[in-house]
């Protein structure tokens, strides 16, 4: 092997730095999301909306909804923010809707996060009657998604994407709502 001539030694990373290239591209680039297909009843949950009202999962019956469990501090629920807002402009007037749980910020943390960055879903903190429902959330974000009867369809573990929306979501909201 010829040997490296002394002034490209200088550009030539050190191991410690590979390792840290590598590092972070695994975490920049990891796959989106882990995805599980579930059809099971959750138990009733409500939440103390951040715009000051009330919202239970009795009030959701007969939309089909996104649970987003996430944190302002999260860059991977940064990023999917954008992404659920415009789906949810986009397919709310056919029975769609979000509820994001913020895991550990203040009612009045969420409010101006959603404020700065201009979406308009409904958000909540986390309380022991999610917790009941969904479980202890260890990874953000994660997502559920509720068909119109009120069932957990999908848990996504990881960042979504609009294409990944639509294609759980869409099947959903082509099914009738129960009648009742």
């Amino acid at each position: 092997m010829p040997a490296v001539p002394e002034r490209w030694k200088k550009w030539i990373p050190s191991p410690v730095t590979l390792i840290l290239i590598a590092f972070v591209a695994y975490f920049w680039f990891r796959p989106p999301a882990k995805v599980a297909e579930e059809n099971r009843a959750i138990p009733p949950f409500q939440v103390q909306l951040v715009n000051g009202g009330t919202l239970s999962s009795q009030d959701l019956k007969g939309k089909v909804v996104l649970v987003n469990y996430w944190a302002t501090w999260c860059p991977y629920c940064q990023m999917e923010m954008p992404e659920i807002e415009k789906f949810w402009r986009a397919y709310r007037s056919q029975g769609f809707t979000v509820v994001a749980i913020s895991a550990d910020d203040s009612p009045e943390k969420i409010r101006a996060w959603f404020t700065q960055h201009g979406y308009d879903f409904p958000a909540a903190p986390d309380n022991a009657s999610t917790r009941r429902a969904f479980g202890y959330v260890s990874v953000l974000p994660t997502s559920f998604i509720l068909d119109r009867e009120g069932h957990l369809r999908h848990t996504v573990e990881g960042r979504l994407y609009y294409g990944r929306l639509k294609d759980m979501v869409l099947p959903l909201l082509r099914q009738a709502p129960a009648k009742g």
